[in-house]
């Protein structure tokens, strides 16, 4: 299943192989809390703006390993503002554990993260304390540091 994150880059990647991708012990390394989803305005109508969906109250964390793994705890449909719909899209990544793939993202100071046997990866923006999956204007989710 593909992932999507929040960042200054603004086109996914297609991934060739997994051999493209070195998983490296970085910044992104701990445990993250799920802070938001944002979703892009409608491009064919430009009255609906872009929207956002709080998941302060939610506990849903994504757990990062040196060891390539993600751990994803907590079920990002159990918001009652997400629809059925959000299942199928690439932003969605189901409770479990699931082996990533994360490399630089050439050219800048971010990076590309893809989940393992996916066939898209996506821009991942990573400070000290908080961390964004996706692309600007296409959507995303945002989150805070939890623990290093």
């Amino acid at each position: 299943m593909p992932v999507a994150l929040l960042c200054s880059c603004s086109r996914s990647v297609v991934l060739e192989s997994e051999e493209e991708f070195e998983n490296m012990q970085e910044p992104y390394i701990g445990v993250w809390k799920l802070k938001e989803i944002s979703f892009p305005a409608i491009l064919v109508d430009p009255v609906v703006p872009p929207r956002s969906i709080n998941f302060s109250n939610h506990d849903v964390t994504f757990e990062f390993r040196a060891d390539g793994v993600l751990i994803v705890k907590g079920d990002m449909m159990s918001h009652p503002d997400l629809n059925k719909e959000f299942e199928n899209d690439d932003l969605y990544i189901k409770e479990g554990t699931h082996s990533y793939l994360m490399a630089k993202y050439e050219g800048t100071s971010g990076y590309v993260l893809g989940l393992k046997g996916g066939k898209l990866a996506f821009p991942f923006s990573v400070s000290k304390d908080t961390a964004s999956y996706g692309m600007t204007g296409g959507g995303g989710l945002g989150f805070v540091r939890v623990k290093n």
